[in-house]
């Protein structure tokens, strides 16, 4: 019994030591001299994103986000002078986001620490015609979207072939 007890006292010691000489005033993660959070690749840009779309319709383009099953308005813009500016003082939440123009076109783009690019397209080709400047991570997206698009259209004849077995 008595070594039980002895045993029981000193993995309470230990714990104790262990829980005291852990600081839990701090944030977790690295802080900058401000004291401010930030993870080892730094804080994310704010957002500052250029639409250069060519073809499309005038009136009113909507920015949605999607964070798991929920979709959010982020913003809405009118054309200047041909193109969207979206620009926010601060970061947005990381994710999957779509640049939607009056006629329902899209254009998908990601968001993560690196928010300022330029996305160039066509309205009438939402995907072949789109280029990414500024954004390594968009950058490969689109080059996915057309690995896509293109697969997609090798495969076709095959599938049409077996829905008509």
């Amino acid at each position: 019994m008595k070594r039980r007890f002895e045993l029981l006292a000193l993995c309470l010691l230990i714990t104790t030591c262990f829980w005291s000489c852990s600081d839990s005033t701090k944030p977790a993660g690295n802080t900058g001299n401000t004291g401010e959070v930030i993870n080892n690749d730094g804080p994310a840009e704010a957002l500052d994103i250029n639409f250069n779309i060519s073809n499309a319709p005038s009136g009113l383009a909507k920015v949605i986000g999607t964070i798991g099953s929920t979709n959010f308005l982020l913003d809405s813009l009118l054309p200047e002078n041909g193109s969207y500016h979206l620009k926010h003082d601060t970061a947005v939440p990381g994710g999957m986001y779509f640049f939607v123009l009056p006629n329902d076109v899209a254009f998908q783009f990601l968001l993560d620490k690196d928010q300022t690019f330029t996305l160039t397209g066509n309205a009438t080709d939402p995907v072949t015609a789109t280029k990414i400047e500024g954004s390594q991570d968009n950058e490969l997206l689109y080059q996915n979207l057309k690995f896509e698009r293109n697969f997609q259209a090798r495969i076709k004849p095959f599938n049409d072939q077996i829905a008509g077995l």
